[in-house]
């Protein structure tokens, strides 16, 4: 009779006893078939204690089959049944269990080849394949849109093409997923073998249509525990600036294989940050072990960088450690969470990513200077004397600290003021307009606040640590240019740009089409405008475009179909002009709907928001945000302006130019009088509102007339005159004065007067 007791255990306990005693429970015989939730597929010996795991493949001796259930023991059958496994370790090893379970019935994602054994032959093969077929085209189309090559990771992947009805699944299916394809991950140390799975990764995908709507990404969820992914190479690899082996490392899967797709180096995806910094604690680099590229998430967060600089300072604090900190390039766009890794750069720019690696290595050492530091990572020990300037440079940097210091309580203190801003201009909306105008109540103006930046204080930290001080408040910042903006973008700003032009032809060398969109879309950027010659040639000419060339473009009326409500006004206007220019159903489903008014939307709706200060309007300046009722609300942004900008422009004129613009102002006179007599003489309170407006504008009118007209006569004496001619004290007051012109300052000088 054997002892169960774990007070006196005894070394004649049979494997049967020491899995009773464990709680495991099985169905006697020669072989003990284990019962229990993952546990129905193993069998162990009832002498030897050996066990095969029927499903994974895995086997060994009892031992092993002990650590794998979290029985403790001394090397034989002596097991102490008082120390039982918590209940915490029960659930990881059951999810553990159902991940290589998972694994073990998984579809592959590439077709295999007809088993020696199918005895139904080739066409019942191809016909049970073809089961799978739309799953297998979903993950081809997947990658693909992710830039990665299906054929160098779909043989690493399996498909499960059924959902369950409950947890993680049923949570996904809700949200609208079709299935979900995994990458295994096992334990760090350890082969790569199935009975090493310690996890999968598993992302949910919903099916495209074919047509308008492509595969999309649903979530991705991970069971079992964290692990490590190799990723192998294929073909010859791209020189680096480092002679011998590197070996890619990163947290993504789809950064991992982002650098070995392109620099056909192996990689190791960790799959988030503590898993790479579980990994690179484990590393034990000898003489000629590879160079570590790890591979940095730009978070917003900023938890990617400190984990990746950690990870390097670990692996360089071995004696043969070496291992670069690769940043991803600024230039890339962010998604909209504020954050860039390497596969943002593959996707946007594949054919600089090779260039993009090499360039963040050889400024892998002055990024890992800048990069935030981890709570235990380990310091790497210079050697050698200290900079004889050291002192001087503590001193400049204390300097720059107090100045960094000043610039952000000035931010935070002026907080308070923009919030009591937003409240106001709330209850000046909620006054009817007819009270507003009868009382003269003008809209509320914002309070500036100046901060003038020490040079060298670190304006890009500093703009980080304002966009996390102003985490809830919608900011446009104004810069001189877009590779100002730049920083601001890194610090998880988006990016606006004003309209490009298209840097191909059209198909038809005629006009853009949707047929260029369905090629070629992938190569418009999110601003184009397919009528940038026009606009371009407005804006010399000092119109704005929103009021000219763009009412007359059907790109933007297409727009207007795709974004907005059938009853809605911009719908049923852009439907009245397609009909009034000749456009039928199949005519307007050949022209492609604008880009450039795209990214204003999607601008719009950024809470913080980096564009040149040339393009500032009032529509930028407002944050489109929806309401937790679902109704979209607009808010004003607090506007940054970084470095004055340039407040006037010259501009060359001759007096035929005033002439005709005086021209105009008398047509516009004659116009507006009419309108005003019509007004009058209906005499309601709607007309007397409307009536002041128009003596407004022809007051504007009189007064821009009389200054061209003076503007005329001026250049006009100034011909013959060898010195630049100054206008006179009074005409420039009047100008100033007069809200028909936003001129700062005027000038003409003899070499520009024809």
């Amino acid at each position: 009779m054997s002892l169960r007791s774990s007070n006196n255990p005894t070394c004649n306990n049979t494997p049967g006893d020491v899995l009773v005693n464990a709680g495991i429970r099985y169905k006697p015989g020669r072989w003990l078939r284990l019962k229990g939730p993952d546990l129905d597929a193993i069998s162990v010996n009832a002498t030897s204690g050996a066990f095969r795991d029927h499903r994974s493949g895995e086997h060994g001796g009892f031992h092993a089959l002990c650590q794998r259930l979290g029985i403790k023991h001394d090397g034989g059958f002596v097991m102490d049944g008082g120390t039982a496994i918590t209940d915490q370790e029960k659930d990881d090893l059951k999810a553990i269990q159902w991940a290589k379970t998972s694994w073990s019935r998984g579809i592959p994602a590439v077709t295999p080849k007809m088993p020696t054994d199918w005895r139904r032959g080739q066409e019942a093969w191809d016909q049970k394949q073809s089961e799978w077929a739309d799953h297998r085209e979903a993950v081809y189309d997947y990658l693909t849109s992710r830039g990665l090559d299906p054929m160098l990771f779909m043989p690493m992947i399996k498909i499960v093409s059924t959902l369950g009805n409950k947890g993680q699944d049923a949570e996904m299916m809700d949200q609208g997923a079709d299935f979900y394809f995994m990458l295994p991950m096992y334990e760090i140390g350890k082969s790569e073998r199935p009975e090493h799975i310690s996890g999968i990764q598993r992302t949910y995908l919903a099916f495209g249509d074919g047509s308008y709507l492509p595969t999309r990404k649903i979530g991705r969820r991970m069971l079992g525990k964290k692990g490590v992914t190799t990723l192998p190479p294929s073909g010859a690899p791209v020189i680096l600036p480092v002679q011998g082996q590197v070996l890619g490392s990163g947290e993504g899967f789809e950064t991992v294989a982002s650098f070995v797709q392109t620099t056909r180096r192996p990689g190791v995806v960790c799959w988030d940050w503590s898993g790479l910094k579980a990994w690179s604690q484990s590393l034990r680099p000898g003489d000629g072990a590879p160079t570590v590229a790890i591979l940095v998430d730009s978070d917003k967060s900023e938890t990617g960088q400190r984990e990746s600089a950690a990870a390097v300072r670990r692996i360089a604090a071995h004696e043969h450690g070496k291992a670069v900190y690769l940043l991803p390039p600024e230039t890339i766009t962010p998604d909209a969470k504020g954050n860039r890794d390497w596969n943002d750069c593959l996707r946007q720019t594949p054919d600089q990513f090779a260039a993009g690696i090499i360039h963040s290595w050889h400024k892998s050492d002055e990024n890992m200077a800048l990069a935030p530091i981890a709570d235990d990572s380990p310091a790497i020990q210079q050697k050698g004397p200290r900079d004889a300037e050291v002192a001087q440079i503590i001193a400049a940097a204390v300097e720059r600290h107090i100045a960094f210091q000043h610039a952000e309580q000035s931010a935070k203190d002026y907080l308070p003021s923009y919030l009591d801003h937003l409240e106001k201009i709330k209850e000046w909306k909620n006054i009817p307009e007819e009270e507003r105008k009868a009382k003269k109540l003008k809209r509320p103006k914002l309070p500036p606040l100046l901060i003038k930046v020490t040079t060298g204080v670190g304006k890009s930290h500093l703009i980080r640590e304002l966009i996390k001080q102003f985490k809830d408040v919608p900011l446009l910042i104004l810069t001189r240019t877009h590779e100002l903006a730049e920083d601001y973008q890194a610090a998880g700003a988006f990016q606006y740009h004003g309209r490009a032009e298209p840097f191909i032809e059209p198909l038809n060398e005629i006009e853009y089409t949707q047929e260029d969109m369905d090629k070629n879309g992938n190569k418009f950027h999110d601003n184009t405008c397919f009528k940038y010659p026009i606009v371009k040639l407005t804006s010399e000419n000092n119109h704005v475009p929103a009021l000219t060339a763009c009412r007359n473009c059907e790109f933007g009326r297409k727009f207007m179909l795709e974004n907005y409500h059938e009853r809605s006004m911009p719908y049923l206007d852009a439907r009245m002009w397609f009909s009034s220019n000749g456009f039928d159903s199949d005519k307007i489903e050949q022209v492609p709907a604008c880009l450039w008014l795209g990214h204003q939307a999607k601008a719009s709706r950024q809470r913080v928001v980096v564009a040149p200060n040339a393009s500032y309007s009032q529509t930028l300046a407002t944050w489109r945000s929806l309401t937790p009722d679902g109704e979209e609300e607009s808010i004003q942004r607090l506007v940054i302006v970084d470095e004055i900008p340039d407040l006037t422009k010259q501009m060359e004129a001759t007096s035929a130019d005033f002439g005709v613009h005086a021209r105009k102002c008398l047509d516009l006179l004659q116009y507006f009088s009419e309108k005003l007599n019509k007004v009058r003489s209906e005499g309601s309170l709607e007309s007397m509102t409307q009536g002041k407006e128009l003596e407004e504008i022809l007051s504007d009118l009189k007064a821009g007339h009389a200054s061209l007209q003076k503007l005329a006569k001026a250049l006009g004496d100034s011909v013959g005159e060898k010195v630049g001619h100054r206008l006179p004290d009074d005409l420039v007051k009047q100008i100033k004065g007069s809200s028909s012109f936003q001129v700062g300052s005027l000038r003409s000088s003899l070499p520009r007067i024809r």
